[in-house]
């Protein structure tokens, strides 16, 4: 499809209360309103695009009238693509997952938890070396923890739960477990929850080991995922 073209099924969707439209191919397109009104500048080449539906009075819609994608950007970068079925990427989204060996032994009382093992880290958020996840924008994101640890100790318990800035996030909650008899004893550990936080917060993963001294040997895995 042209960029005249789009331009030209754009420009029939969008409704004026005055201003003049003007397209041609492959040339500047400019819409003037006099209120609150919608602007197209440069769209043909990329640059310079403003759509303000702050005078609206009807529905506006922005897309294609094929089966080609709908795709967003800024600073001429896709930052959102809906395709023909009306799926949704966001490549730009944060997030980040890590795990699921741990270097270090679920500690007493306290431990925080510093994943040096990588899956991703979708903007660069999570620190390998303070185990820290800084939030880089407000919002809600989805937390999720999990994993399974043992120990040759009798009767211990173990808890694993999310950090706040330094305080323990009652947003998430913890998730606990233990174990009972002799031998070997395992227990599994997870949490999964959506949570508000703010930019700048930094989120960890810490444990809680009951018996002192019990050797938990962990294989477990977190990370976080802004959805909006």
């Amino acid at each position: 499809m042209g960029k005249s073209k789009e331009l030209a099924e754009l420009g029939g969707v969008v409704t004026q209360s005055s201003g003049t439209t003007t397209f041609s191919d492959d040339t500047l397109a400019i819409v003037t309103a006099s209120s609150g009104g919608t602007t197209l500048s440069n769209y043909a080449y990329a640059t310079g695009f403003t759509y303000d539906l702050s005078n609206a009075s009807v529905i506006h819609t922005i897309g294609t009238s094929s089966a080609a994608p709908t795709i967003i950007k800024t600073d001429n970068i896709e930052r959102m693509r809906i395709d023909a079925s009306g799926r949704v990427t966001m490549p730009y989204q944060p997030a980040f997952n890590v795990g699921p060996a741990l270097s270090t032994d679920l500690g007493y009382p306290d431990q925080l938890q510093i994943f040096t093992s990588v899956k991703y880290n979708n903007g660069g958020h999570y620190s390998t070396s303070t185990g820290r996840f800084t939030v880089p924008v407000s919002g809600y994101y989805y937390v999720f923890s999990g994993g399974t640890a043992y120990s040759s100790s009798f009767n211990p318990y173990l808890t694993c739960f999310i950090k706040r800035n330094g305080s323990p996030d009652e947003q998430v909650g913890r998730s606990r477990d233990w174990t009972s008899g002799s031998g070997t004893q395992y227990v599994s550990l997870g949490l999964s929850k959506v949570a508000y936080y703010n930019i700048n917060d930094y989120i960890e993963l810490w444990s809680y080991d009951a018996n002192a001294g019990a050797a938990f040997h962990p294989e477990f895995t977190w990370g976080m995922h802004l959805i909006g």
